[in-house]
């Protein structure tokens, strides 16, 4: 079963890059290509995904604002040609940090980790049936 994610860059080029990791990965199903944070906010807020890869720095809202605002977030990477976010990126739980320009083994590793993670992320948001103790 694929990973669904969203993709989130206002560089339209990085976009189409994003994009293709994803279909040459084959364990992402992209569900959307946002080059607008707040559209992708609104997407975020109706559709839920298991992954967002988002740009830091970006118009209107930054991806850690992004981040932020989202009442559920998804898992999450950032990406961003400037490395003095990762402290505050991880302050927020980011699953992983990329540095731009983007290499296609980075970002599979960035994939690895979103897949040893989401058991674990999906076992916190799904309640557990009461078990009665005798």
């Amino acid at each position: 079963m694929k990973i669904t994610c969203l993709l989130l860059d206002d560089d339209p080029l990085v976009l189409d890059l994003l994009q293709a990791y994803a279909v040459m990965s084959d364990k992402l199903e992209v569900k959307g290509a946002f080059t607008d944070p707040l559209e992708a906010y609104r997407y975020l807020s109706q559709n839920p995904v298991q992954v967002l890869f988002s740009d830091v720095a970006m118009p209107h809202l930054s991806g850690l604002d992004l981040i932020r605002a989202l009442r559920r977030p998804p898992l999450v990477v950032l990406m961003t040609s400037y490395p003095q976010y990762a402290m505050e990126a991880f302050n927020l739980d980011v699953i992983d940090f990329l540095l731009k320009p983007l290499s296609y083994n980075r970002f599979l590793q960035a994939v690895a980790k979103v897949q040893d993670m989401l058991p674990m992320a999906t076992a916190l948001v799904t309640p557990s049936p009461l078990v009665r103790v005798s």
